[in-house]
């Protein structure tokens, strides 16, 4: 590891790209058990459904993070790329997010 990124970490904590490994797994964390909720609930969505995510979200690993929801959400048909967004699409690229609901509620 250059000494630049230990240095980093040591002053600023984790790169945005690892929260993602930091979420809590442990069953006996209250959290895992409320995810869980959340995800059995999205398994059985039934409501249409855009998922939109950035091809340079540092915490969101593209195109994984969005094919995981694709995957996941029955509803979903594929996802949007916001090019150059990064994790607050609709600051990055308000536009082009206005444009992808839009174009979503016309079909």
């Amino acid at each position: 590891m250059p000494p630049w990124r230990s240095l980093r970490r040591s002053l600023l904590g984790p790169s945005p790209a690892q929260f993602p490994l930091l979420a809590p797994t442990d069953e006996d964390v209250p959290v895992v058990q409320e995810f869980r909720a959340v995800r059995d609930a999205l398994s059985r969505w039934d409501k249409p459904t855009l998922v939109a995510f950035s091809d340079r979200d540092p915490g969101m690993r593209f195109p994984e993070a969005g094919q995981a929801f694709c995957d996941l959400i029955p509803t979903v048909t594929d996802q949007v790329v916001i090019e150059g967004a990064s994790h607050f699409l609709h600051e990055d690229k308000g536009e082009r997010i206005a444009q992808e609901v839009l174009n979503f509620l016309g079909q």
